[in-house]
């Protein structure tokens, strides 16, 4: 989302005031410097330092940066201002977050680490702390140049948020826009575009503006996502005349997702592929990262192919749409990242529940670029699971073991999932590895976002056993468990099949 207001962070000696009033010169805007604004309500802030403590500033700061106007304003944040994750979350749905980037030495260097600064000797510590933080900002910017390249460079990344996954000469972009205006950059010429019946009525006459060409549209829900419609699919694209160099656009949610990439993947032995996903989960999960695929009666997702997008176009409005029980259960995967990978994501979800779970609108645009921005990274780093990859199935051997036993449909992906996660951080609790208190914390958060962290009731534990045993990450008779262990923290555990039991959610 575009915002007519821009703050910088950074840490001390980043040049936040200076840039800041360059930048609010150019734009014309009025500029705001946290620090003064502070300073004139309740003193200097090294004595309010000395007289009250840094937790007592830090909660006075956040009240005065909740005055700041957050229209035509650029503001110069404090050193800490975001560690604060609710006070972050303010930022982000208010302002246009830019990190301005500057080594610790080159820090150092313009603000003096002499007598005069004794705070330096904690700098170091302090930096590390708060690196995650800054670089949650929606654009981070070199600022060791000059002042007007600097406010050059915040200028042009102005925009869509953009991620990317670098994955060499088959990188690609991920856009989260507001809508489809920029899209028809992304796919060139006469598009294959592929939907369900459900998300097309709603989503198509958009589309259709930025994008030309033929529609295949299939039956809603996880109940098509079967061999059956992948040949209808292929048959569909084949009829049209769909070329190696012609695009597939996939419009919808993730069993679209699935479906057209693998068919984009195997029509003409592999086709370009434009993922356009209309669901939270979708835009979280299933479009990034190139699984393609559909269901086997012996289990989900066993039948498919790796076949990474060209580009990934997220339009947040069609969550507009979206009902609202899908909406959360989307939630649940960004909750599983934060869980495995990323303490600033996993605060700012604790933070933020209450916005997230009613859906506003900026705090779920931060939120998605940072499990994104996390899932891209381990996507580069491992495409085709063999290692760190894996860790993103975490909840997903219970959660998907779940799902079948409830029949499919019963309890949403995202539900099962976040029932899964949970259970996993017990048991793994229960074997030492976890922290005690984590899972109570997850059971928590989940429930805050409108999650269950139980199972319904009813369901066969035989069945879910026997659905685990199939799960597609077994090896012989081994299945590799990742599970949390703390905030943003992983392991990935042997277990033997025999030992699944475990495992199991405690009856209701």
């Amino acid at each position: 989302m575009t915002r007519s207001a821009i703050a910088l962070c950074g840490f001390m000696g980043a040049g936040k005031t200076t840039v800041g009033r360059a930048l609010a010169a150019r734009l014309g805007w009025d500029f705001e410097d946290l620090d003064a604004r502070f300073t004139a309500l309740h003193g200097p802030i090294p004595d309010f330092f000395a007289r009250r403590g840094e937790a007592a500033f830090r909660e006075a700061e956040q009240a005065v940066l909740r005055s700041v106007p957050t229209e035509r304003t650029v503001l110069a944040l404090g050193g800490g201002t975001t560690v604060d994750p609710a006070g972050r979350l303010w930022v982000e749905r208010h302002f246009e977050t830019v990190f301005l980037d500057v080594p610790l030495d080159e820090a150092g260097r313009r603000v003096g680490t002499g007598e005069g600064r004794p705070v330096w000797a904690q700098a170091a510590e302090r930096y590390a702390v708060r690196l995650p933080v800054y670089t949650s900002a929606r654009t981070r910017v070199d600022a060791t140049a000059a002042v007007e390249a600097v406010v050059d460079a915040i200028l042009a990344g102005r925009g869509p948020r953009i991620e990317r996954v670098a994955l060499g000469d088959r990188a690609y972009d991920v856009v989260i826009a507001e809508t489809f205006e920029g899209l028809r950059d992304r796919v060139p010429g006469e598009a294959r575009i592929v939907t369900d019946d459900t998300v097309g009525p709603l989503w198509l006459p958009a589309l259709h503006a930025h994008v030309a060409g033929p529609v295949c549209t299939f039956e809603a829900g996880e109940a098509s996502k079967t061999l059956d419609t992948w040949r209808r699919v292929v048959d569909a694209l084949v009829a049209v005349g769909t070329r190696r160099d012609t695009p597939v656009v996939a419009l919808g949610g993730g069993v679209v997702g699935d479906l057209a990439g693998f068919a984009a993947a195997t029509v003409n032995r592999g086709v370009p592929f434009v993922q356009v996903p209309t669901t939270t989960l979708a835009m979280v999960d299933s479009s990034v990262g190139g699984k393609t695929g559909v269901n086997h009666l012996r289990g989900k997702n066993l039948v498919g192919a790796f076949h990474q997008p060209s580009a990934v176009w997220m339009s947040l409005e069609t969550l507009d749409t979206l009902d609202p029980r899908e909406r959360r259960a989307g939630l649940a995967e960004v909750l599983k990242t934060g869980a495995v990978l990323d303490p600033v994501l996993l605060d700012v979800l604790e933070a933020g529940a209450p916005l997230l779970a009613a859906g506003d609108r900026a705090a779920t645009e931060h939120v998605v670029a940072l499990a994104v921005r996390d899932k891209a990274r381990v996507v580069a780093e491992d495409e085709r699971e063999t290692g760190l990859r894996r860790v993103l199935n975490a909840g997903h051997t219970v959660g998907h073991a779940l799902e079948r036993a409830a029949t499919y449909g019963v309890l949403l992906h995202g539900e099962a999932v976040a029932i899964g996660l949970v259970a996993e951080a017990r048991w793994a609790a229960s074997q030492g590895l976890c922290e005690p208190a984590f899972p109570a914390r997850l059971a928590r958060i989940a429930a805050a976002l409108g999650l269950p962290a139980e199972p319904p009731p009813g369901l066969d534990s035989e069945t879910i056993r026997d659905a685990m045993a199939v799960d597609k990450k077994a090896a012989r008779d081994i299945l590799y468990l990742p599970v949390p262990v703390a905030a943003g923290r992983h392991a990935i555990v042997p277990l033997p099949l025999e030992k699944l039991d475990q495992l199991l959610p405690e009856p209701r």
